[in-house]
Parts: C-alpha cells; sequence; structure tokens
C-alpha cells in the first residue's frame, strides 16, 4: 500500500463524515440499527481500499482555491 490519494477522494472519509453529519444533526436517528448499519458499511469500504489516505494535496488532485 504505498500509493495514497488527497483524503477528499476517499469513500470512507466522505460515508464516515455524512453518517456523523447525519446523526448530529438529527438526519439519522441514534439507534443500534444506525450504528450497526454504519459499522458494516465501513468495514466493507476498508476491504475495498487499496491505498492510504493522506492529508498533503501537493499533486493538485483537488484544487482547492
Amino acid at each position: 500500500m504505498t500509493d495514497k490519494k488527497f483524503i477528499l477522494k476517499s469513500k470512507t472519509f466522505w460515508f464516515n463524515f455524512l453518517m456523523g453529519a447525519g446523526v448530529v444533526t438529527g438526519a439519522l436517528p441514534q439507534n443500534k440499527y444506525v450504528g450497526i448499519a454504519g459499522t458494516v458499511i465501513n468495514i466493507v469500504l476498508r476491504t475495498l481500499t487499496n491505498t492510504g489516505v493522506t492529508l498533503d494535496n501537493s499533486n493538485n488532485e483537488i484544487h482547492l482555491n
């Protein structure tokens, strides 16, 4: 796992960010089923991952103007 991509291109990052935002804002209920579903989806995304992430956007993968 030597290749790394900018974190904003990570599906796992966005899933976890949106899941957390949904729970905090009340868009998603805070119950065990949401927690279990989130955990299972996170595990699936992590098993599909073949690259690491970095906060370094020096490759200009995403233009932050």
